[in-house]
């Protein structure tokens, strides 16, 4: 891209931009398992270069990865529906029916970890800074 005036503001490489987001949902996660709050996790980041719509990025990733884990949530619960359906074929207490019950049992796993991951996400997004600042 050429710069045709000084005063314009650098946009960083794509590449950058994603860093500086992953960077971002890490420490927020992590302040979140540690009981700390965002704003507090977020305030190290001031000393980075900042640029132009980076709080706001920021913000739209952590909404996507939300709304990316809800949809998760739905099928797996849609999963298990249909699981405990096929269990309900089984013959009570045969291996198929054993087995078909291991698997209702290891999505109920996977709907209580993305539930935690929902909890988090919600946390962090609800606790952004309003004013897109991350001091």
């Amino acid at each position: 891209r050429e710069i045709t005036s000084l005063s314009e503001p650098l946009e960083p490489p794509h590449e950058l931009k994603m860093m500086r987001i992953l960077l971002i949902v890490q420490i927020l996660i992590a302040a979140s398992a540690a009981h700390l709050q965002p704003q507090s996790a977020l305030r190290g980041l001031s000393t980075l270069q900042r640029f132009p719509g980076d709080a706001e990025r920021s913000q739209e990733a952590l909404q996507g990865l939300l709304d990316d884990a809800k949809q998760r949530l739905e099928s797996l619960e849609e999963s298990k529906k249909n699981m405990e359906k096929l269990c309900s074929y089984k013959e009570v207490g045969s291996a198929d029916w054993n087995a078909c019950k291991a698997q209702v049992y290891k999505i109920d796993d996977q709907i209580a970890d993305e539930k935690k991951t929902i909890e988090k996400y919600e946390t962090i997004v609800n606790a952004w800074p309003s004013n897109g600042s991350y001091d």
